[in-house]
């Protein structure tokens, strides 16, 4: 996975450490909008990692629900934190 130089300076900006970015790519759903994929976590996710994880922190659980990735052809574009639900309707 390539991180594009507009990733790097947002998720520096906005204070996210890639490994909580792969977690998300590994458990997270993805949906697809404008020849993008956008990956965030759901109760499935979290569930899937907990197992994989037994002893994740309470507060790393709730950072990953709040996170999401936007990727194009296997590059990371950007990232960032939900604020509320996405508004877009995805295919």
């Amino acid at each position: 996975m390539r991180y594009s130089q507009h990733s790097i300076s947002r998720t520096k900006q906005r204070g996210i450490p890639r490994d909580l970015l792969d977690i998300v790519y590994r458990y997270g759903r993805t949906r697809y909008s404008n020849g993008a994929s956008i990956t965030d976590m759901d109760s499935d996710g979290i569930h899937s990692y907990l197992t994989d994880e037994p002893t994740a922190h309470r507060q790393k659980i709730d950072k990953l629900s709040k996170l999401y990735r936007v990727d194009a052809d296997e590059d990371l574009i950007t990232a960032g934190r939900k604020n509320k639900r996405f508004k877009r309707k995805f295919k």
